[in-house]
């Protein structure tokens, strides 16, 4: 896979009050987007101390802060988009590390101009090494996808060619997307949830339910759905981690921080 560095990507990274995991990770980023066109929004809803401590990231022009006034992790996600001005798009975690081989999948996803390209993250222990080794494309049904949702208990598992049974992935952390199908995601998630006290409380404030309408979303509409193996990411555990399984944080529900 061939590194392309004339068409722009766009990272957007939610934080809160994590200055120390935020400046690793992105230092992390700069090596893994080696060679590509890219730029950096981190939607900041930290306090001061922390906030302070964030914009020392500014030296690098390619890193952009937006503070985040409106509470909740997806809708400030939602509200980066308006900032962005790349055609694909990538939502990260601000304590995670991506494998190396991570701008392959965004320069592929560009180059043939993929609606929708995504692997599998490792969790971890945030001190502990991981170990990425080369990644592998292949191309998925959509059939097979629907099949292999793993976000709930009834989850089945797909063969695929020239590999064993694999249960597929839930985060959006491991994916690339283009600008314009995440905008109509919003527009989507933002007339479901209008006027429904029900439906926003749990989409944007407990966090469920949007990442996995990217998913069902990104299969309606993308002609293939590309999978690399075996992992392109590493998912942070530690006594601040804010995740589905992590930490009895307020956004303890939800995939996105």
């Amino acid at each position: 896979i061939k590194v392309n560095n004339k068409k722009k990507i766009t990272a957007i990274i939610p934080t809160k009050n994590r200055s120390e995991y935020l400046t690793k990770f992105i230092n992390n980023c700069e090596k893994s987007f080696r060679n590509l066109n890219y730029k950096i929004i981190i939607i900041d809803a930290s306090n001061k101390e922390h906030h302070k401590k964030n914009k020392l990231l500014l030296k690098n022009k390619k890193i952009k802060i937006i503070k985040q006034k409106t509470k909740g992790i997806q809708i400030g996600c939602c509200e980066a988009l308006k900032y962005v001005k790349s055609k694909f798009v990538v939502f990260l975690y601000d304590d995670d590390e991506l494998s190396k081989e991570i701008n392959k999948i965004y320069s592929s996803n560009m180059e043939n101009e993929d609606l929708f390209s995504f692997g599998y993250g490792i969790v971890q222990n945030i001190n502990s090494k991981v170990k990425f080794n080369k990644l592998k494309k292949i191309e998925i049904k959509k059939s097979n996808i629907l099949l292999s949702y793993n976000g709930t208990s009834l989850s089945q598992y797909v063969k695929l060619k020239n590999t064993n049974k694999i249960n597929l992935p839930v985060s959006p952390v491991c994916a690339a997307y283009k600008l314009s199908f995440l905008k109509y995601w919003k527009k989507k998630i933002f007339n479901f949830t209008k006027g429904n006290l029900f439906r926003y409380y749990f989409f944007f404030k407990k966090e469920v339910g949007p990442d996995l309408l990217i998913y069902l979303f990104s299969i309606m509409k993308a002609k293939k759905i590309n999978f690399y193996l075996p992992y392109v990411a590493k998912f942070s555990s530690h006594e601040n981690s804010i995740s589905i399984i992590y930490g009895p944080n307020f956004l303890r529900i939800g995939y996105w921080l």
